[in-house]
């Protein structure tokens, strides 16, 4: 058995302390992405309708939009800007949007697919912090799982509980080491790993 100084443990000590608070940075940083694409899903509209298209702009106004419609009149596709952010939506032939690919305010470019219902199933989104996100809702457009790569490149998956909280996470650290989570009803991550 080695013989180890009082020194020596401290620094590994030190060591070991220094890696755990550049650890739990990542996590913040993570969980807070996390927490703004919830956000965002939560706060854009979820579905639209030809008659908020159409409705929303004269028949002499060409200029801000553009709609295409098939040989049975039916409004399938919408390209315009919608309340300063440009907008293309293609719609089913019942009216429903099945596929809205956006541009954000902030420039962040936003892509949602749809069910038949008009809920939303699928969400794509680069923020403008250089990160990407899909994130997966529930039936109620509640996000129930989702996948980040933060700005550093640095990957997560959440599961999320029916209030859009991550309460297990998959990650890997900057140091290319996996990372695991689990969080109770408080958000307070009670079991991690390493």
């Amino acid at each position: 058995m080695q013989n180890i100084s009082m020194e020596q443990r401290l620094l590994e000590l030190e060591k070991k302390i220094d890696y755990g608070r550049r650890e739990m940075k990542i996590w913040k940083i993570l969980t807070a992405m996390s927490l703004l694409i919830v956000l965002i899903f939560f706060f854009i509209n979820r579905s639209s309708t030809v008659n908020a298209y159409e409705d929303r702009y004269s028949d002499t106004d060409y200029t801000k939009r553009v709609i295409i419609k098939d040989s049975l009149g039916r409004l399938r596709v919408f390209l315009g800007v919608s309340e300063g952010e440009p907008v293309l939506d293609l719609l089913d032939g019942n009216g429903t949007s099945r596929l809205k690919a956006q541009v954000l305010k902030d420039g962040a470019p936003l892509l949602r697919l749809y069910d038949s219902d008009g809920k939303i199933k699928l969400g794509l989104a680069v923020l403008t912090d250089g990160s990407s996100s899909l994130i997966m809702p529930d039936g109620n457009g509640i996000p129930r799982a989702g996948m980040t790569v933060s700005q550093e490149g640095l990957p997560a998956l959440s599961l999320l509980a029916g209030n859009g909280k991550s309460k297990a996470k998959i990650s890997v650290s900057s140091k290319d080491q996996p990372m695991f989570s689990i969080s109770n009803k408080n958000n307070v991550i009670i079991w991690k790993a390493p």
